[in-house]
């Protein structure tokens, strides 16, 4: 049985079960007692709690720092790729309305993320991109996209105003496509997210299709 039941909360006594529970009902520290193991010990499993409320970067350092840090990381990661997943309205991704359906909520005006797919064209990446308007730009989309193992990937911007592709954004689609095509990486599609709807560079003809299965 999945207990933590050497997790008390103070008399009277109480039992977190996370099967009775559930993983939401239990506090950070019950779960992270949990994957630690009931022998960790409890100077380490505060600094796991504070550590996992620190910005990305601080928090994977902190928690390596730590004897039970690689435990925690490796759940903490499960929880961000198990979130990535779609919808099974979009569990494929094989048009432009497939891929902001799925990760619309992650979507911050002026930011843009890169999606990468699998061989099956599902998800398996979703990550922030700082920028995209120059080679380091470039060079981000390549490693977040290799990095999940992805061999496709979709860039998809979201601003104020209207889903209307620039000129800009054609250029740097075709110079990411280029670098990427060198690493044998597909570059699907540049889509714009607006205020009026979406907008995708194949869709308006302004990039060529590479993906015969996305229209």
């Amino acid at each position: 049985m999945v207990t933590a039941s050497y997790l008390a909360l103070g008399p009277p006594k109480r039992t977190l079960d996370v099967r009775v529970l559930g993983a939401r009902a239990l506090p950070t520290r019950a779960l992270v007692r949990l994957v630690a193991g009931p022998r960790a010990d409890d100077a380490d499993v505060d600094e796991a709690v504070t550590a996992i409320g620190l910005a990305h970067d601080a928090r994977d350092a902190a928690l390596l720092r730590s004897p039970i840090g690689p435990r925690v990381l490796a759940a903490v990661e499960l929880g961000r790729r198990a979130a990535c997943v779609p919808s099974p309205a979009a569990a494929r991704i094989l048009s432009p309305t497939d891929v902001v359906s799925a990760i619309g909520p992650r979507l911050v005006e002026r930011r843009a993320v890169v999606v990468g797919l699998d061989v099956r064209m599902r998800i398996a990446r979703v990550a922030e991109l700082d920028s995209i308007d120059d080679d380091t730009g470039s060079a981000d989309v390549l490693q977040l996209t290799l990095a999940a193992s992805c061999r496709r990937f979709i860039v998809v911007a979201r601003r104020e105003g209207p889903a209307t592709p620039t000129a800009a954004d054609v250029d740097r689609f075709s110079a990411v496509r280029a670098r990427a095509g060198l690493v044998g990486v597909v570059a699907v599609d540049h889509v714009v997210v607006g205020d009026d709807g979406i907008a995708s560079l194949v869709r308006l003809g302004l990039a060529a299709p590479r993906e015969p299965r996305y229209r």
